[in-house]
């Protein structure tokens, strides 16, 4: 954790401390009131903002890992036919005479293994930043793992949603289905310690972004609660004007 985000969560701490007295609220019904907007709001900003977004980017990242090779996207007969036997020696000669300017110059072609050539090639937050310089003419093997990974689509914000439901907010369908055990962890020790838990233990939280999303939503949370404070105490001081 660093100090930035150390920083946001006093910021926070205490936002919520002043919300809590400038409303009068028992500290129970504030501290569950409140973990349900933050867990809405991790939900939120927990990437893809759409299944369609999310099943995109999937597809894009897994092509750029491993292009595959579709006969139709070839005029050459010659190609085309190397492409239909699997050839990869074949289809490697060819494409190492292709023109230097050719994204498929001097590629290697391979058989896919995945997910490992998947997960080699993926940056820190996960994305496949650009092509790896490798093709496959067994599209239909990538074709399957892509159709795989995109039904994994919505784990990441399902490690939140679990906590969102227990606190009786309604995650989007495409999340919903993802929120179990192995996705998320709550845990509600209010009464007795003081404190809710609110974990996400999805594949995405240990890709290396969650501790950018939680600083963003503490953030988000940090003024909204200022925004409601200071509403708060002009409706009072207008209040008292009147009277």
């Amino acid at each position: 954790m660093n100090a930035t985000v150390d920083i946001e969560y006093q910021e926070y701490a205490t936002a919520l401390s002043d919300f809590i007295r400038e409303r009068g609220t028992l500290l129970p019904k504030a501290l569950r009131s409140e973990g349900r907007l933050l867990a809405s709001r991790l939900v939120r900003f927990t990437p893809p903002k759409t299944l369609s977004q999310g099943r995109k980017a999937v597809a894009r990242d897994i092509q750029r890992a491993v292009r595959p090779l579709q006969a139709a996207d070839f005029t050459s007969q010659r190609i085309r036919k190397l492409i239909r036997k699997r050839d990869y020696a074949g289809l490697e000669a060819v494409f190492a005479r292709f023109p230097q300017g050719s994204e498929l110059h001097g590629v290697s072609v391979v058989e896919p293994k995945f997910p490992e050539m998947h997960e080699q090639a993926r940056a820190s937050r996960g994305r496949v930043l650009k092509f790896q310089r490798r093709a496959t003419p067994d599209a239909d093997k990538v074709r399957d793992y892509i159709r795989t990974v995109q039904g994994r689509v919505g784990r990441g914000r399902s490690g939140w949603a679990v906590s969102l439901l227990a606190l009786g907010g309604k995650p989007p369908a495409w999340v919903l289905r993802h929120a179990k055990r192995d996705t998320g962890l709550f845990e509600d020790w209010i009464d007795a310690r003081g404190y809710i838990r609110m974990e996400n233990r999805s594949e995405w939280a240990e890709a290396g972004d969650e501790d950018r999303i939680v600083a963003n939503a503490v953030r988000s949370r940090t003024r909204s609660l200022r925004e409601a404070i200071a509403k708060a105490q002009a409706r009072a001081a207008e209040k008292a004007r009147l009277n």
